[in-house]
């Protein structure tokens, strides 16, 4: 019977823990001497690349458990990242304002200062990134880089900070930039008339995502809390 009461409670708690995740985050003056990302445009491939400063440093956030009590951990580290673009897609919000969508793939990943040790490391695939531009019919002033079927592994470090490590987590993350080219924007690229890319740029940025443990991790982290909790009540 106390079998088969911890394995209800496991599932209640497979139910309400699994949707319990982790935040993390930086904002857009985490580095103020320096843009955050750099662009390159290769007009043979018609590639947008988005890439950091090789590697650039920041104060990034982590929230272990969305607002709960633990409260917030700041650890500086040196993040990195690389994704490739390509457009698809450009029209006219209201006269003067247009958003220019491209397909994203890559990762990014972020690691201690001081000891190079991984915290977090997310990825999206094909068809899983987007970014949209926003600005006019042939400069972006703004944009977001986002995947809502993201995939993060998470380091020894970062599990530390979290309470649970682990590959290939489902989560979200979206980078937001601003401050594009100074605040100038950053041309299009067009080939008979069509979008087809971003001219280089540098740009300020800000940055949020989550993840979720696994469901595994998770009802074993039920089992093993029920059953030290059932080891004190019998003392």
């Amino acid at each position: 019977m106390y079998l088969q009461s911890l394995a209800a409670l496991a599932a209640t708690g497979l139910m309400t823990a699994g949707a319990q995740g982790a935040l993390i985050s930086f904002a857009a003056d985490s580095n103020p001497n320096e843009p955050t990302l750099l662009s390159q445009f290769d007009a043979g491939s018609k590639i947008t690349s988005i890439f950091d400063r090789g590697p650039t440093m920041l104060e990034l956030l982590t929230d272990p458990d969305e607002d709960g009590p633990l409260g917030p951990v700041f650890t500086s580290v040196a993040m990195s990242l690389g994704f490739t673009m390509e457009h698809v897609d450009s029209r006219q919000i209201f006269p003067g304002f247009w958003s220019h969508t491209f397909s994203v793939v890559g990762d990014f990943e972020f690691r201690d200062v001081n000891t190079d040790e991984l915290l977090y490391r997310g990825a999206t695939g094909e068809g899983g990134g987007v970014f949209v531009g926003l600005g006019s019919a042939t400069k972006i002033m703004s944009g977001s880089i986002s995947a809502f079927d993201a995939t993060y592994d998470i380091g020894a470090l970062g599990a530390a900070i979290v309470g649970f490590g682990g590959t290939n987590l489902l989560g979200d993350f979206g980078f937001t930039l601003t401050s594009i080219n100074n605040g100038s924007g950053a041309m299009l690229a067009f080939e008979n008339g069509d979008v087809v890319g971003i001219q280089d740029f540098i740009a300020e940025s800000s940055f949020s995502g989550s993840f979720i443990p696994t469901p595994g991790f998770t009802a074993l982290a039920s089992i093993a809390g029920l059953v030290a909790l059932r080891r004190r009540r019998d003392r």
